[in-house]
């Protein structure tokens, strides 16, 4: 008969009774004295409970969410956290408010292969760069067709970082804008800019390859001459041509009847030559393109400092299908207690944009997600939901369209979620690449889903 070595079962009474005793811990209210020691709060399943706040916000927005991630959970194994595993399965923003002002837009997607479709995309400094429009380009582009950045100024503040245009011009333009100076008040377009010269003066736009913008087929210039005069255009530093600028006081458009596939334009104006010069549209004649019209550290409010006979000169020229207004965060740093003024002065300038494109659809999007620092976690600033609830109210009492990036982004503590996966700089505010990339995939679906 073999003895039974009951030592071996030592071990694991140990870790059990260690194991309850842990176990036991949590149960032992806060602050109780034993013997030197204060005990504090102990919760070992923290990281695995799904409290009833979170619960109910899943539950509420998208109820479906739990049922994929239940089976995402057992497909990928017991060792998936629940939670981590719903992210796969975000739920899609998608837009709301008076969406039958867009059917023009979704129709014409239906049609890009025969016609030529618009979208302006007003925005703040988060746009600068191309960033966010660029991919919306791309992202439509190669769904719809088109080739070319669409329409480009003869200036750009942010002309060190543009990613999708190289630019560049001579010393001797004067410029003006609504962000930023314009001691000569010269007559601003719908971009919020205009380059003014007396002549001498040239600029010069190179394709960068970037974002599947390889090249364009054709450029139009938009400008405005008293007298008129001549220009000479050079395409791929080649020979240069000849034009006629028609003398108005009204905006005009020269198209340059361009073919081919191009990859730069030099444009000079000679001597003699006097005008105010908003930029150039590089395009084909069907296919998307996207405007893209950053002012840097905007509201949007400034928009009503391009009078609404300028934005109606450019609608004769640019047919926009859609318009879309990309402010707010600049609103979260100033004091967010009363934004009737701030919604009485957006509304009125949807009401200008809504008079100058009668046939445009109009889009507002919700500020995007911002954290603060509380305690040691980040968590969404205030101001965020006070800002998008005045944003849902200019949409509403405007009767345009609307998209929450708030929520498209994850909702509540979205930001720190997005900087953890570098999706955001580490100011907890802005997008980066990656972030922008992201943000323009989720609006891009929202618009395709228009064509459905």
């Amino acid at each position: 008969m073999v003895a039974t070595n009951n030592n071996s079962f030592k071990p694991f009474f140990l870790v059990l009774m260690a194991v309850t005793v842990v176990l036991f811990t949590q149960y032992i209210p806060e602050g109780t004295k034993i013997f030197f020691y204060e005990t504090k709060e102990v919760d070992f399943f923290s990281d695995v409970r799904i409290d009833e706040e979170e619960t109910s916000r899943l539950q509420v927005k998208n109820p479906e969410v739990l049922t994929a991630g239940f089976a995402s959970l057992f497909s990928r194994g017991a060792g998936s956290s629940f939670l981590n595993t719903l992210a796969y399965f975000p739920p899609a923003e998608k837009i709301s408010g008076n969406t039958q002002m867009l059917k023009k837009f979704a129709d014409a997607l239906g049609q890009s292969k025969t016609k030529k479709i618009r979208i302006a995309h007003f925005g703040d400094s988060g746009i600068e760069g191309d960033l966010i429009t660029a991919d919306i380009r791309k992202n439509l582009q190669s769904k719809y067709g088109g080739h070319g950045v669409g329409f480009v100024a003869i200036n750009s503040m942010d002309i060190a970082f543009r990613t999708t245009t190289k630019l560049s011009y001579s010393d001797n333009w004067k410029f003006g804008s609504i962000f930023g100076q314009n001691p000569e008040k010269l007559p601003v377009g719908l971009n919020g800019a205009v380059s003014y010269t007396s002549g001498g003066s040239w600029v010069k736009y190179e394709v960068t390859n970037l974002y599947g913008i390889k090249h364009f087929t054709n450029a139009k210039l938009y400008y405005q001459s008293d007298a008129g005069g001549q220009i000479t255009v050079s395409v791929n530093n080649g020979t240069a041509k000849s034009f006629t600028l028609k003398g108005s006081k009204k905006i005009e458009e020269l198209d340059f009847s361009l073919s081919g596939r191009n990859k730069s334009l030099n444009i000079t104006v000679p001597n003699g030559t006097k005008g105010n010069f908003y930029g150039v549209s590089f395009e084909e004649n069907t296919g998307i393109y996207v405007d893209n019209f950053p002012l840097r550290g905007n509201s949007g409010i400034s928009l009503r400092d391009v009078p609404e006979t300028m934005f109606k000169d450019f609608s004769k020229h640019l047919d926009y299908d859609l318009i879309v207004l990309n402010f707010g965060l600049n609103m979260l740093d100033q004091d967010t207690k009363d934004l009737s003024w701030y919604i009485t002065a957006m509304n009125k300038n949807i009401a200008t944009l809504k008079s100058a494109f009668p046939e445009a659809g109009i889009l507002v999007i919700g500020v995007q997600d911002k954290a603060i620092k509380k305690g040691s976690k980040f968590i969404t600033d205030p101001a965020v939901l006070k800002v998008l609830a005045a944003q849902k109210k200019i949409a509403e009492e405007s009767n345009v369209a609307f998209w929450s990036l708030y929520e498209a982004m994850g909702g509540e503590g979205a930001m720190a979620k997005w900087v953890a996966e570098n999706k955001a700089s580490k100011d907890y505010t802005h997008l980066n690449t990656e972030g922008a990339r992201e943000v323009a995939t989720l609006l891009s679906d929202a618009l395709n889903e228009l064509n459905k």
